[in-house]
């Protein structure tokens, strides 16, 4: 299969090779010479809109040292100390729910730093997700609040296991926390996935940064960051973010790659997940081998046709938005397994368990129709590819 291959000039070079992993001596040279050769504000400026700008302050330190300018070395210096802050009130939190027999797991951005070597001043998203169990989800946030975190607003969102919760440093700075049970859960339209999300628990291991904050172990989080990339259309914000967790926890653990595959098969998301292993190759010279992409891989068809989407969007930020409408959907459509059949059925025909924990929850006896009619307004009036 012909890989995934990201169009870009000497600044996208830059910006690719500073914030992946596994630097060595020629990596840092070629660094060197692309910084020396490009203006210190427009590197600053294209990493600020592809919302890596501390990812790749830390890859240009290691390249450059003490000639790093001030304004990446203010930058980082305020970001390492706001995700220490989050971490401090993560480790209160976690502690907490470990007191009460409630497992968690950081996942997600946070989640890769704190089980990778990602310095924490390179984290770039501005929460942490916290993983929980659903049965513990009532107490967890009643403990939460108990430590004075404050529920925040999710926008008029209609999912019912997920949480913003918020906190403040000495500073003032917001430190959020994004508390969910059902990680994989889309709004509009099910996914059918397999969620492996309580097991992942039982099994999730103390983090190499902050121990009393756990994570999952690297086989599980590489099957979750890599679906994960999916939810958010492989392209889309935060975009290169997104390769970048599939890289650490590719780089920096010791895989085997048979039961990383296993994992992923057993989450029923192979075609999602190739994907994303593919682009990671392909945009951060992720090292997949060649035998878990052959196993997890659609037929070469599919892929000629999913490749060409992705491709003519591109990772990395544009002047253009990524992805209409009917592209998104056609993104979706080529993601499934089933094919057209089995797509349209789970747009038209969701499970009832699904539409009442979206369109209904708490609410008894309500009838079929009216949890379409409700699904129906909603899609008309507020879906907007992102």
């Amino acid at each position: 299969m012909r890989p995934y291959h990201e169009r870009h000039d000497a600044l996208g070079e830059l910006l690719l090779l500073a914030v992946r992993g596994g630097h060595d001596a020629s990596d840092l040279e070629r660094l060197r010479s692309l910084h020396g050769a490009l203006d210190d504000e427009d590197i600053f400026e294209a990493a600020r809109l592809n919302k890596v700008t501390h990812a790749v302050g830390d890859g240009l330190e290691r390249a450059l040292g003490a000639s790093l300018s001030d304004r990446w070395a203010e930058a980082l210096a305020h970001n390492g100390a706001r995700v220490e802050a989050l971490l401090d009130v993560v480790e209160s939190l976690t502690s907490g729910l470990a007191e009460l027999g409630i497992p968690s797991a950081a996942v997600e951005s946070a989640g890769v730093m704190l089980g990778s070597d990602l310095s924490t001043r390179a984290l770039g998203s501005g929460d942490l997700d916290l993983l929980l169990p659903e049965s513990g989800w009532e107490r967890a946030l009643e403990l939460a609040a108990d430590l004075g975190l404050e529920r925040g607003d999710r926008e008029g969102q209609v999912t019912t296991r997920r949480a913003k919760l918020r906190s403040s440093d000495a500073q003032g700075r917001e430190l959020w926390i994004e508390a969910c049970a059902h990680p994989f859960e889309r709004t509009w339209v099910p996914l059918r996935v397999n969620d492996r999300a309580a097991l992942w628990l039982e099994r999730a291991v103390p983090s190499r940064k902050r121990p009393s904050i756990f994570v999952l172990e690297p086989h599980d989080a590489l099957a979750f960051v890599a679906l994960h990339t999916s939810l958010h259309s492989f392209v889309r914000s935060p975009g290169l973010r997104l390769h970048m967790d599939v890289d650490r926890i590719a780089r920096d653990n010791p895989l085997d790659w048979r039961r990383a595959v296993e994992e992923i098969q057993l989450l029923e998301t192979s075609t999602r997940s190739f994907v994303s292993l593919m682009m990671a190759r392909g945009v951060l010279q992720t090292p997949i081998p060649d035998s878990a992409l052959e196993v997890l891989a659609p037929p070469t068809a599919r892929w000629e046709k999913l490749r060409e989407l992705l491709e003519s969007e591109g990772v990395l930020v544009g002047s253009a938005p990524k992805l209409g409408r009917a592209q998104t959907l056609r993104l979706d459509l080529l993601l499934e397994d089933g094919g057209l059949p089995s797509w349209l059925a789970n747009i038209a025909l969701p499970e009832r368990a699904w539409l009442e924990r979206h369109y209904a929850p708490g609410e008894a006896q309500i009838g079929w129709a009216r949890l379409h009619g409700r699904r129906l307004v909603r899609l008309a009036t507020r879906w907007r590819p992102q």
